[in-house]
């Protein structure tokens, strides 16, 4: 919603607190802003001075005057009325419109209620902010759902200027909602074209009536669109109720701007795309993917785009990645920003905007993407820290003025927020767009939230991302393993020991020994087997030591692209490579052998993947020495052999592998996150939180959403399928 009034703000304030008269005729919020919208359209147009268009005897006085049965007879007889008997667009608003209102009197003293509000204050700052103010209050409220329709409108504001919509440009939002985008980018032209009085009639007619399309699946949410249109003076002949998926979105037509927030998830009951003229998406049930193709099909050359879509848009296989090639050859994919988590009223997921432009031919028209992170580190948003437009003012200036992403851009290093990647590197990632590197926490700001519901949905997000990603996780470890295998059965690769490809460096001075004056009174760090994740290094592990009696316990001065690989067997082979920023002196410990191979030869992730494999590990296992704590020795270690192909072949295989590795460690993540909050969960919400007994009457104890997923949850992490990602002991 736009800064509104006093006035408004107090008005809708008062219209959504007559949601409790309702409440005991046992109606739900999204059929209250239903409710709403019949009976402020009829108040509307009478102070619009617009009731020609109602037939008469069907007005908003007619139903003031009326009591007790005799109104709630004559209300349910109006909706008939102006449903089937309307014209325009008081037809289709009150299209199967039916009143779930069974009290007389309820409905009483909603019109009077209404009658009553400061209606000369509400025109003066606009009945569209009134009305817009409304639908943001339902997306605020969670019981609601009407989140899923509800774009905030700092973000939608923060795309529309970016993007800088034009006059005589057709606007399309083929997910319309309850037609955020389109509001907003005519706003935008409004404010820039004297209310469109700086327009020749024929334009100012183009804007009012053929400017916008779209196309809203949902009955309800079609209604809602089309009363906030009609308040902001938008004409609403090409926006239609309808599925962009199904043969509607072929005729929606070819657009200069798409701007849109597409419904995530797949389809009911499994179902593809019915379109004709879909190619990537067809056989996926996957919506925001079809939506993609489709926006893309609609672009005019040279049109632009701002889309919202969930990570798994950047990242996921198969038609996934198919798309995201496509739609970088056809289009230049110029921007993505990273949005925080927390941000959306409906469930939280995690999500970005693509910023693209059509190019005016169908190859190679992205030469790099900016991604800019506005995720990592950042504080929880929700009810006790809802978005702001400020929030996006240093994006914004990253951005540039220049719609299609062409301005002067600074790419600010590893510790800054704003980064290119070259087409070139985005190849080597396999097209996988799930780009960061900041070190903060994506869930930096989650232990801030205070309001019960915020703490709630934050659980509820983690455990059913979670109910995904385990099975995601396994088969993607299946995947990871086989291709790891893979690498040893290629026969026609020359095999080497790894006395060889370290240059035989384990015979002497591994780098520099370890003197007193290494040893300081800050401490030096130490590395250690907690340290070594499955080929990621773990910082939240590190330790320093100051005393100099530890100094037995280490090895080596450890650098940069240095092999870690762990001397204990345990269920799988712990290995990883020093990051870069790693400070120069860290020492590794006496459970970490550390091998430094020979560059001009050898590439160190894929000497790591080796030794990452099953294959392996199947080895190291038969290799072992003791009964407590079996270890491998440091001569079987240098007798071990594995593939040592030329280089060009071992770049080849680490590009394959990184994108098939990132989908794991993405997976495992999510239900390692979900297992931990799950205690967290127990303990706030039916614990501290929420305190059983007398509590629950007055705050509904612990929400139903959450209640029904837990024994499923449960029933996930007692499985096997969590025992085989190792989150768990067996």
């Amino acid at each position: 919603m736009n800064e509104s009034g006093t006035a408004t703000r107090t008005i809708v304030q008062r219209l959504w607190n007559l949601c409790n008269i309702l409440r005991d005729d046992g109606i739900t919020y999204q059929a209250y802003v239903t409710e709403l919208t019949y009976l402020l359209f009829l108040k509307m147009l009478q102070e619009q001075g617009r009731e020609t268009s109602v037939p008469p005897g069907y007005r908003w006085n007619d139903l003031i005057k009326r009591e007790g049965e005799e109104l709630l007879t004559h209300y349910r007889s109006l909706l008939l009325k102006l449903g089937t008997e309307g014209i325009g667009l008081i037809r289709e608003i009150f299209a199967d419109a039916q009143t779930s209102i069974r009290r007389p009197a309820n409905l009483k003293e909603l019109v009077t209620q209404i009658d009553a509000l400061d209606w000369y204050s509400a025109k003066q700052e606009g009945l569209g902010d009134l009305y817009e103010g409304l639908l943001e209050k339902n997306a605020g409220e969670k019981k609601s759902g009407a989140g899923q329709y509800f774009t905030p409108r700092p973000l939608i504001d923060c795309m529309v200027r970016l993007l800088q919509p034009q006059p005589g440009e057709v606007i399309q939002d083929p997910a319309a909602g309850t037609g955020g985008f389109l509001v907003l980018a005519d706003r935008f032209i409004k404010e820039r074209s004297d209310e469109l009085f700086a327009l020749k009639t024929t334009e100012q007619h183009f804007q009012r009536e053929e400017a916008f399309q779209g196309l809203e699946l949902v009955p309800d949410t079609h209604r809602l669109l089309l009363m906030n249109l009609m308040l902001h003076d938008i004409g609403g002949d090409k926006v239609r109720g309808g599925d962009t998926l199904g043969s509607d979105g072929e005729t929606l037509g070819k657009a200069d701007l798409i701007l849109t927030n597409p419904p995530f998830g797949t389809k009911k009951g499994g179902g593809r795309p019915m379109r004709s003229d879909f190619t990537i998406t067809a056989d996926t049930s996957n919506k925001q993917l079809a939506f993609v193709e489709h926006i893309v099909r609609a672009l005019k050359p040279g049109g632009r785009a701002s889309v919202v879509l969930p990570d798994n848009v950047l990242f996921a296989d198969g038609a996934g990645r198919e798309l995201r090639s496509w739609l970088m050859d056809l289009c230049d994919l110029h921007t993505i920003l990273r949005l925080p988590t927390g941000i959306f009223y409906a469930q939280g997921i995690k999500t970005n905007v693509l910023f693209f432009r059509r190019g005016k031919t169908d190859k190679a028209n992205t030469q790099a993407v900016w991604v800019y992170d506005l995720r990592a580190g950042q504080p929880a948003y929700g009810k006790t820290r809802p978005l702001q437009r400020e929030d996006f003012a240093e994006f914004e200036a990253a951005y540039g003025n220049a719609p299609n992403g062409t301005a002067t851009r600074e790419d600010q290093g590893l510790d800054g927020r704003f980064r290119c990647f070259t087409r070139a590197e985005l190849l080597t990632r396999g097209d996988n767009l799930d780009i960061s590197w900041l070190r903060g926490s994506d869930e930096a700001g989650e232990d801030s939230l205070e309001d019960p519901e915020d703490i709630a949905e934050l659980i509820k997000e983690h455990l059913q991302r979670a109910l995904t990603e385990i099975d995601n996780a396994v088969l993607a470890r299946k995947h990871r393993n086989q291709a790891l295998i893979n690498i040893f059965a290629q026969n026609a690769w020359p095999k080497k020991s790894l006395a060889q490809i370290t240059d035989n460096m384990f015979d002497g001075p591994f780098g520099s020994h370890l003197k007193s004056s290494d040893y300081t009174d800050a401490g030096v760090r130490v590395v250690r087997l907690e340290n070594i994740g499955h080929l990621h290094f773990v910082r939240e592990k590190e330790t320093f030591v100051s005393d100099q009696k530890a100094m037995h316990l280490a090895r080596h001065k450890l650098q940069p692209d240095d092999i870690l690989f762990s001397s204990f067997v345990d269920k799988e082979i712990r290995v990883c490579i020093v990051p870069g920023d790693l400070p120069t002196d860290a020492i590794n410990k006496a459970d970490c052998f550390c091998l430094r191979v020979n560059k001009e030869a050898y590439i160190p992730e894929f000497i790591a993947y080796c030794l990452a494999s099953p294959t392996t590990y199947e080895h190291m296992r038969d290799a072992v020495h003791g009964a407590t704590r079996p270890r491998i020795g440091l001569t079987d270690l240098k007798r071990y052999q594995i593939p040592a192909p030329n280089i060009e072949i071992q770049r080849a295989v680490v590009q394959n592998l990184r994108m098939v590795y990132h989908r794991t460690h993405t997976a495992e993540r999510e239900a390692s996150r979900a297992i931990a909050l799950l205690d967290r969960f127990k303990k706030s919400i039916l614990g501290e939180l929420i305190p059983q007994g007398t509590a629950d009457e007055k705050t509904g104890g612990t929400p139903d959403s959450i209640r029904k997923i837990i024994p499923e949850f449960q029933h996930h992490t007692n499985s096997s399928k969590i025992t085989q990602l190792g989150l768990i002991p067996a």
